[in-house]
Order: structure tokens, then sequence, then C-alpha cells
């Protein structure tokens, strides 16, 4: 466990490296698109159809990480805290167990999530509508909607407050993945452990059987060690250690590749 620790601090501060050339840091966020609710954090809901700069985050926010779901946004700053903005209407930006009904919980602003204060997040994820988070020490929070089971949690209901997925405790997990209503992480042993909705099988274990909790891949640890992934809507990519790319879920417009 300590030799994991300390491979993972190697890890994040070889990955910090690049900023040391200029210690006092020029970090510039720029988002475009649907402004409506929010979203883009600008402060209005007006859209933009070329990249604008985001000047709203707080004093000294360094963001070296974002992350875009349907109708919110996350950031990671440098200090390891999580900002979010956009629709909290189903709890996705980890603010407040409020979060029912359109129109509630809406930030037009990056904020702080206050429950994450307390950790240093090295890594972000945003689905549809829940997110994910992991801390320095291999804890793995989620939040947001739940109802296909994609918060992990044994059970479909959505959660407006991080929670910690306490089946993924031990699990050495190095890389987040949400997909549309389906979630995944990867760990460094190379296993991938993935929940949520599956009826087109995005899943990837042979049927069309939504599971709410973390369950391994074993077809695809039967083929090797995972190198990283990607989760859409309703299908999901794999890329093996040994460079085999497998596909499976939705295939309606040939996202497959096959």
């Amino acid at each position: 466990r300590y030799a994991e620790i300390k491979h993972f601090e190697a890890i994040r501060d070889r990955s910090n490296k690049r900023y040391e050339a200029d210690p006092e840091g020029v970090y510039r966020v720029f988002s475009w698109g649907a402004g409506t609710l929010g979203r883009l954090g600008h402060g209005y809901g007006i859209s933009y159809a070329t990249p604008t700069e985001i000047l709203t985050f707080p004093l000294q926010a360094k963001v070296i990480e974002v992350a875009c779901g349907c109708e919110h946004t996350l950031a990671r700053t440098f200090d390891g805290a999580v900002l979010a903005w956009g629709n909290g209407d189903r709890g996705q930006l980890g603010t407040t167990e409020n979060y029912h009904g359109v129109g509630v919980n809406n930030l037009i602003i990056p904020h702080a999530i206050p429950q994450l204060k307390r950790f240093f997040i090295v890594s972000i994820a945003a689905g549809r509508w829940h997110n994910m988070a992991l801390t320095s020490d291999r804890q793995v929070w989620i939040w947001g909607s739940g109802h296909f089971g994609q918060l992990g949690l044994d059970n479909f209901e959505s959660v407006g407050i991080p929670q910690l997925i306490r089946a993924l405790d031990g699990r050495a997990v190095c890389k987040l993945l949400c997909g549309g209503w389906h979630s995944a992480v990867i760990t460094e042993t190379g296993k991938m452990l993935i929940w949520g909705k599956n009826t087109h099988g995005q899943l990837g274990f042979g049927d069309t059987k939504s599971t709410n909790f973390p369950k391994i891949n074993q077809d695809l640890r039967y083929h090797g060690k995972i190198r990283t992934a990607a989760l859409g809507a309703n299908h999901t990519l794999v890329v093996m250690v040994m460079n085999k790319v497998f596909a499976f879920g939705d295939n309606n417009y040939g996202q497959l590749g096959l």
C-alpha cells in the first residue's frame, strides 16, 4: 500500500513538472457552445460560437483539467480543488442535496465543491448527469444522477453530495471514466471495473442487464491488461496494453467501427 501511494505521487509530480518553467503560471480556460443554464461559466446564459475565456474563476485558481457533462462543467485546480457550474437539477454540481426540480441548484459561475475541499483531487470525470473524482490516496467519490446505477453505490438513487464508492477501496484506481449513463475505472494492474446502464450491452458483460455496483469485466481481463478506454452515451471502447482495441454497446450509427 505504501509503495502504491509513493508510485502514484511520483506520477503526479511528473505530470506537474510542465508548470515548473513558469512558477507564476498563466492558466486560462476557454469555453464555447450552448450557454443556457450557465454551463459555460461566464456568469450568464449566452451562447458563444468561438472560444471565449472564462474570467469568473476564484482569484489564484490554476485550472489544469476540465470535464464536460451534458449541462454542467467541472474543473480541477493545481492545488487539488474541484469547481463546478451549470445545471444541478440532478445533483451533478455536488453542492446540496436539494437538487430535484428544473431551475434548482444552478450555478452560473464556478464554485468549489465543499465536500471535496479536504482532499487533494488528482483526476475528474463527467458523464451526462454524474461525475467522479479521484483523491491522492486512491479514494473514488461520485455524485449526480443514479437512475441507472451509474453511481455504483449499490442502489439507483441520485445524490447531490459526493459519496465514497467503498467497493473500490484497495483497488489502486488510476483512471476514471464516465459515459452517458455508465461509469468505469481502470486500476494500475490493468483491470476495468464498470457499472451503470447496460441496455445496449455497453458494460461488455454479454447481456443487457444494468448493474449498480462496480464489476470487473472478466472477458477483457482474459485478453490482457487495459491501457485506457473511452465511454460514450451507450457504447464503450477499450485499448489494451498490446494495442488491441475492443468496442461494445450501441452500434446504430456504426460507432463501434466494426
